[in-house]
């Protein structure tokens, strides 16, 4: 048997000790009943006798040795005494996947019903429930990209940020591809035996190409890229705040497309 408290056991020299201390007074008192001016007296209801005997010292021991014996067995169940063994296998996980997320005003475009961003969000949230003891962590951006929830085993502080992402979040809009790749890379650990995932979830309209570069960093580090497109080929408009729709600068309707390329 072991004991999940070992140091606790210290604590039973104090109700021995008390033991100790009152055998040695039951002994006085005994040794004191024998002198013949010395007597006992017990007084009931109805009766009154004079003893010279021990026999009340004998009586009078008996509650303290059980106080002794149960603050004997309060200390041993404090150490929490343990037997058996049960061999259990232990979950042990090193992978970090790290989930980049578009926030441009494209990803209002209701081409994927609720709309883009909305779906990309359930995405999210079925991967966190598919997930056990990976370390998952948040990337945001449209026109710049900052990391909204460092790696970490506990998913509920990324299930409490999901409800308040959309479009509107980021202070620059547009899609900035190489902020997200850089942001990304310096987020992961350096931990040699880690394996590494960036999920990133966009219609892929990307402002430029000055994001390829950033791909030889991502490949020195491991890092495996799973690009998921939110949208359609045929597009949609994006709804503003107001009720309409996004103008360009000429004042037409812009149309936004799913980019497979990027």
């Amino acid at each position: 048997m072991t004991f999940a408290w070992p140091h606790l056991l210290w604590l039973l020299v104090l109700p021995l000790a008390l033991l100790g201390w009152d055998w040695l007074r039951g002994n006085r008192a005994q040794r004191n009943v024998g002198h013949e001016k010395i007597l006992r007296a017990e007084a009931g209801a109805s009766r009154l006798s004079l003893d010279a005997s021990n026999k009340h010292v004998a009586r009078r021991r008996y509650p303290r040795f059980w106080l002794t014996i149960g603050l004997c067995l309060s200390v041993l169940a404090l150490a929490r005494p343990q037997w058996g063994r049960i061999e259990e296998q232990v979950f042990e996980q090193s992978r970090e996947i790290l989930i980049a997320l578009d926030l441009s005003r494209s990803m209002n475009a209701p081409d994927i019903k609720p709309s883009r961003i909305e779906r990309a969000k359930l995405l999210i949230q079925a991967l966190l429930d598919r997930l056990a003891g990976e370390r998952v962590g948040l990337v945001v951006f449209s026109g710049t990209a900052f990391l909204q929830s460092p790696l970490s085993t506990d998913y509920e502080i990324l299930r409490e940020f999901l409800p308040e992402l959309k479009p509107g979040f980021m202070p620059d809009d547009g899609t900035d591809f190489q902020a997200l790749l850089k942001t990304s890379a310096e987020s992961f650990s350096s931990t040699a035996s880690t394996d590494r995932f960036l999920i990133i979830l966009s219609d892929g309209e990307a402002q430029d190409d000055n994001w390829k570069p950033m791909l030889a960093s991502l490949r020195e580090k491991k890092v495996r890229v799973i690009a998921l497109g939110v949208g359609t080929q045929a597009g949609a408009m994006i709804p503003d705040q107001s009720g309409g729709f996004v103008k360009d600068e000429r004042g037409a309707v812009v149309m936004s497309h799913l980019t497979s390329d990027t």
